[in-house]
């Protein structure tokens, strides 16, 4: 399973506002410099770039990640994702279990070894720089938001000026539900799109349109741009996978699980 593309496609969607439910868009985004495209209507996400693909299907409760050099795609339903979810917190228990009779000191590196794989979100120093400038035509500020973790450049702009509202987050939050089911620490897209006017303490207000991600040795770990978002009809075929493509076993899914779907 293709996970470590699915989740960089979820953090990327925190660049985005809403989407009205009835409007399809066209959002076209750099990440390290390398161009993304996500498309959205309603129940539907295509999220494009790096060679991969990945088409979330709300209505279909599906989720397909295609490899586009090797022209393979693997599926992962919505049991597929609760079963996985089951897997891991029986792993946890046995792993937990099997501390019970450790020395101490070998108890404390394993729970300091599970502590650190955890993906929860750092506590947050947001600091605004009092500079503006302009990129790719949003007028943004400035900000720098320093966690246990690193040190975040952040150019954030208005809502309003993207043109998107954040009432209709429908399609991205029922990938985010979806992902949920196995990583429950996924946080509602819409959580990412904070009021501009009235910042709070620990929030980047706005939409971020530009990031640069360092980490605790001043390496830049990745960079985001927000560059045009279009809004359109999107053909349906878009959110479908590409013909020719084969499907593989998905190593993620659980044994027994059926592995029906397109060819």
């Amino acid at each position: 399973m293709r996970i470590s593309l699915w989740l960089a496609a979820f953090a990327a969607v925190s660049l985005l506002s809403a989407v009205p439910a009835s409007a399809d868009v066209t959002v076209h985004m750099k990440v390290n410099g390398e161009p993304v495209t996500l498309l959205a209507e309603e129940h539907k996400l295509r999220f494009d770039g790096l060679d991969q693909l990945t088409i979330f299907r709300g209505d279909k409760k599906v989720l397909w990640a295609a490899d586009l050099a090797d022209k393979t795609y693997t599926e992962m339903t919505e049991e597929d994702m609760k079963s996985a979810g089951q897997q891991l917190d029986a792993a946890m228990s046995q792993i937990e279990e099997a501390m019970k009779n450790m020395p101490p000191e070998q108890r404390a590196a394993v729970e300091a070894m599970m502590k650190k794989g955890q993906p929860a979100a750092p506590k947050s120093v947001v600091k605004p720089t009092g500079e503006s400038k302009t990129v790719n035509g949003f007028v943004c500020r400035g900000y720098i938001v320093t966690d246990d973790h690193g040190v975040t450049e952040v150019w954030a702009a208005d809502p309003k000026a993207v043109s998107l509202a954040a009432a209709d987050l429908a399609a991205f939050n029922e990938f985010a539900n979806f992902m949920q089911t196995m990583l429950p620490g996924m946080d509602q897209v819409g959580g990412f799109i904070k009021d501009y006017d009235h910042p709070r303490e620990g929030e980047v207000p706005g939409i971020p349109v530009a990031s640069v991600r360092k980490n605790t040795k001043g390496k830049v770990v990745v960079t985001t741009e927000l560059v045009k978002v279009e809004k359109g009809d999107v053909p349906s075929a878009q959110f479908e996978v590409p013909a020719g493509f084969k499907k593989e076993s998905n190593p993620a899914r659980p044994k027994g699980a059926s592995d029906s779907g397109n060819e």
